[in-house]
């Protein structure tokens, strides 16, 4: 939360907290931060409910006169029942002009970032959504990449780019338009965030400042990094039909048929790995409907599940470890020796 109150900027904003009924001490964290740095007892600003579904507190910084937080403790988890949270807070959202993400363990760390993304909004008005660069920290957060777009990590160049290479631009960062946002009528996707950069790749352009702005904290079994077979595939099976429904909603052929060709080819070793019959008779009707021969296909991906079998358990062995762990010993004095 100090990401949120150490921004530097010349107009307000609303950092909106919502704590979906967990159970894991974070409701008390918040209350407590609540109550060390904010006015909650100021009567022209302060707001403080109570309902069956929720508690609302409003106020702001005792110190950072431009920053108010909004923090709604829920009674009971919404995302399992899927009912939307967004109409508890449409009072403070409605009037904004752009809105910010930084979203589960993420947090910024430039106390500029906010100024310099709108700056260039106003500057810029055919943007309509503003990305910055980013680090990666594990979930001990401890740092592990700085500045990962600086350092090699592929930024989408277009809506088509972005689709085919199920692209990633660190959402944590972003600032956007919300009148644009407010066009977007979106299924429920797994990957939200690739669907709204689509759309935003789509009916504006998109912008990048070159500044590291805040930190996305990788937990192993988050849905994007599960290390569950079953459900690793399960997602990428999810995300291929995500970039269905996008080429068939703005280009329809071919680009759809060169998704289909590419997924099904990539996805269906892992298919066979874990046993997936639905995407692996889907496959089939695809390849047989191009005339293409299903078993050749069929039997290739089974040789290449074979061999990344072999290479996962090679990397589990212990002298596969013990060789890991001197290289990067070694790479370690190669690299403070140049130094």
């Amino acid at each position: 939360m100090n990401g949120f109150t150490m921004q530097q900027t010349d107009f307000p904003y609303v950092c909106i907290i919502v704590d979906d009924a967990s159970n894991d001490g974070e409701p008390e964290v918040i209350r407590q931060y609540l109550s060390a740095h904010f006015d909650l007892e100021g009567d022209s600003i302060a707001r403080n409910k109570e309902s069956d579904d929720y508690v609302l507190s409003y106020a702001r910084h005792k110190t950072n006169q431009n920053c108010f937080f909004l923090v709604l403790l829920l009674k009971y988890n919404h995302y399992s029942i899927k009912k939307p949270k967004d109409i508890y807070f449409k009072e403070w959202t409605e009037n904004a002009v752009y809105v910010a993400l930084c979203e589960g363990d993420d947090y910024w760390t430039d106390p500029h970032k906010l100024q310099m993304q709108a700056d260039y909004l106003e500057n810029n008005p055919d943007v309509g959504l503003c990305y910055t660069d980013y680090s990666l920290a594990d979930q001990n957060m401890n740092i592990t990449s700085h500045a990962c777009f600086s350092n090699g990590k592929k930024r989408s160049s277009d809506f088509v780019d972005h689709l085919l290479s199920q692209g990633y631009i660190a959402p944590m960062t972003w600032m956007f338009r919300k009148c644009i946002n407010d066009k977007f009528v979106l299924p429920q996707f797994i990957d939200g965030s690739f669907a709204l950069a689509l759309e935003f790749y789509q009916h504006s352009k998109v912008g990048y400042l070159a500044i590291d702005s805040a930190v996305h904290v990788v937990h192993p079994d988050s849905a994007c990094h599960q290390t569950d077979p079953r459900k690793s595939f399960l997602y990428e099976y999810d995300v291929f039909k995500e970039q269905l429904y996008f080429a068939d909603k703005y280009y329809g052929e071919p680009l759809v048929t060169r998704i289909q060709f590419d997924k099904f080819l990539s996805l269906l070793p892992k298919a066979i790995s874990v046993g997936n019959q639905d995407f692996i008779r889907e496959a089939a009707i695809f390849f047989a409907s191009k005339g293409a021969c299903f078993d050749d296909i069929y039997n290739h991906a089974q040789r290449i599940n074979a061999y990344q079998k072999e290479v996962r358990k090679a990397r589990s062995s212990k002298s596969y470890r013990i060789g890991r762990a001197f290289l990067n010993l070694f790479r370690f004095f190669v690299k403070h020796g140049r130094e």
